[in-house]
């Protein structure tokens, strides 16, 4: 197979014409353009997409760690806030030999007001030995039939207290 070329120069006066083979390898030259332009677009989609894939990653994990680090400090000041109440109720039992139930609860009452973690302040008054079976039998009055003196065992295991321990 054959084929013709023809230029024509730019003053427009003279034509070249040549006569070439045109063999199948020829044919696929014209495409090369073609395919390095779709090769380098396709090449750059795929750098583009790893690119801002690795970018959105990074600021997930940057999120992620931001809103952790805003958990841990949360956590970390209540349980700080927690830490100086009960460090506070420690210094009011040691300002008085004897803390009467009507002062604890008016002093407690503050911290279950602004502090929704805390459900409940229980207050215990000291038993001695001696008081015990009056201090149970006033309890059943109250309405506490089985009511009992609890204490832990070295097992960490709650028993009733021994009748002879103080």
């Amino acid at each position: 197979m054959s084929s013709v070329s023809c230029a024509r120069l730019i003053n427009g006066s003279a034509w070249l014409m040549i006569k070439t083979k045109t063999p199948l390898l020829s044919k696929i030259y014209r495409y090369i353009p073609v395919g390095l332009t779709l090769s380098v677009g396709i090449g750059l989609s795929i750098a583009a997409t790893v690119t801002a894939w690795g970018w959105a990653n990074n600021q997930t994990r940057l999120q992620l760690q931001e809103q952790a680090d805003n958990l841990t400090t949360t956590f970390q000041r209540k349980i700080d806030e927690y830490y100086y109440m009960v460090v506070s109720l420690g210094a009011f039992h040691e300002a008085s030999d004897q803390v009467p139930q009507d002062d604890y609860e008016a002093f407690t009452q503050h911290f279950l007001s602004i502090h929704s973690g805390i459900l409940t302040l229980g207050w215990l008054k000291p038993v001695s030995a001696r008081e015990r079976p009056s201090y149970e039998a006033q309890m059943a009055k109250m309405g506490f039939a089985n009511f009992s003196i609890y204490e832990y065992h070295p097992v960490k295991k709650q028993v009733i207290a021994c009748i002879n321990r103080g």
